[in-house]
């Protein structure tokens, strides 16, 4: 039997490792642009919205977690009254990103 026919585990990786450089390639000469216009093409409306959305929402719970293990307060009203409206404003951004995602776009 030829060498050529008898595929091992190293001949499959390389195939493998060389069909995926070679899909990586193609599709990054498929997109027009460097990667900083690439990425600025993603930041959208609804993508800023979910991000600060989601940066409410991390600090309200770390200012909640940092100022009870600090203060000892795990119960305190004023705590709670400043954390909730960090984490329902964080809650309602990150709704109302996906929401506009899914919305169909009006035809011009």
């Amino acid at each position: 039997m030829s060498d050529e026919l008898h595929f091992t585990p190293k001949k499959i990786g390389i195939y493998i490792y060389i069909s995926y450089y070679r899909l990586i390639k193609m599709e990054s000469e498929k997109s027009s642009g460097t990667t900083v216009e690439r990425i600025l093409k993603k930041i959208t409306y609804d993508n800023a919205t979910i991000a600060i959305g989601l940066f409410l929402l991390t600090a309200g719970l770390a200012y909640y977690f940092a100022w009870a293990d600090y203060f000892d307060a795990w119960t305190d009203p004023g705590l709670y009254s400043l954390v909730v409206v960090f984490i329902a404003f964080g809650f309602m951004a990150i709704v109302l990103g996906e929401t506009k995602k899914r919305l169909p776009k009006p035809k011009e």
